[in-house]
């Protein structure tokens, strides 16, 4: 098995991150494909659903933020090299 080391760790990170621009692409696709219009409600509905999809995409991005910080920290103290 192969040695892991920090830039390992670093591309796991930014992989799970990612999250975010999946939530993206998925409102998107419910915002914008034809096959969803007129099918899920009024236009309060569907902003109630695009509104909670911006929530947890907003709600990943504070929490990616916070482990990259906590990650930059560990390497500035030297406690991850």
């Amino acid at each position: 098995m192969k040695e892991v080391d920090r830039f390992d760790l670093e591309q796991k990170i930014m992989k799970c991150w990612m999250i975010t621009d999946d939530l993206d692409e998925l409102t998107t696709y419910f915002v914008d494909d034809e096959k969803f219009q007129d099918r899920c409600g009024d236009a309060e509905y569907q902003d109630e659903i695009m509104n909670k999809y911006f929530g947890l995409k907003e709600l990943y991005e504070v929490k990616f933020q916070s482990l990259w910080d906590t990650f930059e920290k560990l390497i500035e103290s030297g406690q991850l090299k």
